[in-house]
């Protein structure tokens, strides 16, 4: 519960940081994308991230993860997100690029903290959740990259687009809520 507790109090954060920027984005005219992208980069993922790891060990009967191990994903998330929106909102690519790559590093952080956890399990009748966990991460995965790819290298969004947006907005929450 430590575990998935330190991730919702992350996830509540950049959530309330969304929401008061589209309130100002609201009333000075601005844009969605920032905000929509804190909600779901940030809290999206730090949310899954909390409730998958605390339900991966409750329901294999299995050691949780190691706090520091924990620690450093949930923070990678945190800080990816932040840098990847910072670089696409203040137009500079690099630090988009290293946003999203951090974010890809956080979900494969997360992914070896379900599959360690899955093979010290005591039980295995969870095993198809866990699986359904790891397609999820891996298609987040592949649509974080797309995304960094996209805010490094602009001229590729009509390309990547949808792609991203299929990978990030229904597959990974959809197949984490399936497992």
């Amino acid at each position: 519960h430590d575990i998935a507790w330190g991730a919702f109090r992350l996830a509540l954060a950049a959530a309330a940081g969304a929401a008061v920027w589209a309130v100002v984005a609201a009333v000075r005219g601005g844009s969605w994308w920032g905000p929509l992208h804190v909600l779901l980069a940030g809290t999206a993922v730090l949310a899954i991230s909390g409730a998958t790891q605390l339900f991966t060990t409750t329901w294999s009967a299995a050691v949780p993860p190691d706090r520091r191990l924990a620690a450093a994903q949930r923070t990678a998330a945190a800080l990816g997100a932040a840098g990847a929106v910072a670089g696409v909102t203040g137009g500079v690519r690099w630090l988009a690029a290293a946003g999203g790559a951090l974010l890809v590093v956080a979900l494969a952080l997360l992914a070896f903290s379900l599959l360690t956890t899955v093979r010290r399990s005591l039980l295995r009748r969870f095993d198809l959740s866990a699986r359904f966990y790891l397609l999820a991460i891996a298609c987040a995965v592949v649509g974080v990259s797309l995304g960094a790819v996209m805010g490094a290298l602009p001229e590729t969004r009509h390309l990547l687009r949808l792609p991203h947006l299929h990978l990030n907005l229904t597959r990974f929450p959809g197949l984490t809520i399936l497992g």
